[in-house]
């Protein structure tokens, strides 16, 4: 009588291996910021929470994206989700994964915007706004936001993309223990598909082998 295998074929093992880390986030933070194309627009996803305070109430929505330098002296890039009221925390330090810190968040920093015009936000605020003046990130959250509470939202900007904004995956570790958020590629719809297809094929091949019966010798 032969006994079950117990070891699955080797292929699939690996193609499964490998879409795991496509699935799996390469990066965990406080507050994660997933982005992807969808059509001709590009979304943003935020949930999660940070150890900040989002002291006084301002009121505005906004949905927006952008890089310039309309301060004198000094280069920003913003990224501001603010759906009704908010409250902004002052962070001097920050440090970039990877580095350099002034990279920020968009790689192509000439100078584009996308503002409220077409937009979508729903959910909660988060925002971000760095200025190399003073090493300062500016955080935004929903108004007198307690710290540790969790947050989550969605973002559409219209006709931008990945590539035209040059965003990439980073996290950025906030001074004083305030968190790190983390901007993160979202997974394509192919490489979901393939995944589905690896493990319907781990489910087939066991399947087919918890069904094989053993032959009876003869006599």
């Amino acid at each position: 009588m032969r006994s079950f295998p117990t070891r699955f074929p080797t292929a699939v093992f690996v193609a499964v291996a490998a879409l795991a880390g496509v699935v799996a986030p390469s990066a965990h933070g406080d507050i994660l910021v997933g982005y992807q194309d969808v059509g001709s627009d590009l979304r943003f996803d935020w949930s999660g929470s940070l150890n900040l305070a989002g002291p006084g109430s301002f009121g505005s929505t906004l949905a927006r994206i952008g890089a310039g330098a309309s301060i004198p002296s000094s280069a920003y890039q913003y990224f501001y989700g603010f759906s009704g009221s908010y409250g902004q925390s002052l962070t001097n330090s920050f440090t970039r994964t990877p580095a350099p810190d002034t990279e920020w968040i968009f790689g192509n920093a000439a100078d584009f915007i996308s503002s409220t015009t077409g937009a979508s936000i729903s959910g909660d605020t988060f925002g971000m706004s760095f200025l190399t003046s003073n090493d300062t990130v500016t955080i935004f959250l929903p108004a007198n936001y307690v710290a540790g509470t969790n947050i989550s939202g969605t973002m559409t900007i219209p006709n931008q993309s990945v590539s035209s904004t040059g965003i990439s995956d980073a996290s950025f570790t906030l001074g004083g223990g305030g968190g790190v958020i983390t901007f993160q590629a979202v997974p394509e719809p192919t490489a979901l598909a393939l995944c589905g297809v690896a493990v319907a094929g781990l489910g087939f091949v066991g399947g087919s082998r918890r069904g094989r019966r053993p032959r009876s010798s003869s006599n």
